[in-house]
C-alpha cells in the first residue's frame, strides 16, 4: 500500500476510536461518525485497489522481463542457422540483424514477428540446416506473451493511477468529516483543555489539508510590524 495511503487510513482510523471512546450527547454526532466510519470502509477497498494494481503490474513486468531474454536467445539461435543458409539462399541474407533486446517491447516483438514471417517460408530448408522445427512456433509464442503482459502492467499501471484519484477524493471528503467533528467537540467541550488538546493532536491526518488555527482558536498571535526608521535613520518607540 502507498504510504501516504496508508498513513492517513491509520491517523483517521485514530479519529474513529477516539469518536468511540468520547461519545457526545448530540443529534448530529453519529450522522458524523458514520460517515467517517464510512470512509473508512472505502478507503480500505481503495487501498486493495491499489495494492492489487501495483502486485498485478510488477508480475506483469516480471514475466515480460523474462518472456524478452528468452525469447532473444532464440532469435540468436534462428539468425545462427539463417547466416549458414544464407550461403545457399541469398535472399536470407537481409533477416542476418539480430534485434537489438534494447528495443522498446513493441518494436522489439514487431521485428521478431517480420523476421518470423519472412523465415516461416524457408522452414523445411532451415531445419536442413539445424534449425529446431518448433523453434518458430515456440518464439511466436513468447512474442505474444510479452504483448499480453505488456497490456496487464498497463492495466494494473491504470487500477493503480485510478485508486490514487480516488483517494485524492476520499481525503476531501474524511477532511470535510473531521471538521464536522471539531465543530461538535468544540461546541461541547470547549472548557476542557485535556480533551481537546488529545482531540486537536487526534486530528491532523497527514495527506490532508490541515487548517491553520486563528488566534481565536488558539493559534499564534500575529508579529507586529517594525516600525518604520524616522529620517535620520533611528526608530522611533510606539
Amino acid at each position: 500500500m502507498n504510504t501516504k495511503i496508508s498513513r492517513a487510513l491509520e491517523r483517521a482510523n485514530r479519529v474513529r476510536e477516539f469518536c468511540k471512546a468520547h461519545p457526545v450527547d448530540d443529534t448530529a454526532y453519529p450522522t458524523a461518525v458514520a460517515s467517517i466510519e464510512a470512509n473508512l470502509t472505502r478507503g480500505a477497498v481503495i487501498a486493495a485497489r491499489q495494492h492489487d494494481g501495483l502486485a498485478a503490474g510488477r508480475t506483469a513486468r516480471r514475466i515480460r522481463r523474462g518472456a524478452k531474454e528468452e525469447l532473444h536467445e532464440q532469435m540468436k539461435y534462428l539468425v545462427a542457422v539463417l547466416e549458414k543458409s544464407a550461403l545457399e539462399r541469398p535472399e536470407l541474407a537481409e533477416q542476418l540483424e539480430l534485434p537489438r533486446p534494447s528495443l522498446p517491447y513493441l518494436r522489439y516483438v514487431t521485428t521478431v514477428k517480420a523476421k518470423i514471417a519472412l523465415a516461416r517460408p524457408h522452414l523445411a530448408f532451415l531445419v536442413s540446416k539445424g534449425l529446431s522445427e518448433g523453434l518458430l512456433d515456440s518464439a511466436e509464442r513468447m512474442a505474444d506473451q510479452i504483448l499480453s503482459q505488456s497490456d496487464a502492467a498497463r492495466s494494473g499501471r491504470r487500477e493503480h493511477i485510478g485508486a490514487r484519484a480516488d483517494f485524492e477524493l476520499l481525503g476531501i471528503d474524511l477532511f470535510s468529516d473531521v471538521k464536522v467533528l471539531t465543530g461538535i467537540y468544540r461546541l461541547h467541550f470547549r472548557n476542557d483543555r485535556e480533551l481537546m488538546a488529545e482531540w486537536e493532536a487526534v486530528r491532523l491526518i497527514p495527506g490532508l489539508p490541515q487548517p491553520k488555527l486563528t488566534v481565536e482558536e488558539g493559534g499564534a498571535e500575529p508579529a507586529e510590524p517594525p516600525t518604520p526608521p524616522t529620517e535620520g535613520g533611528s526608530t522611533r518607540a510606539a
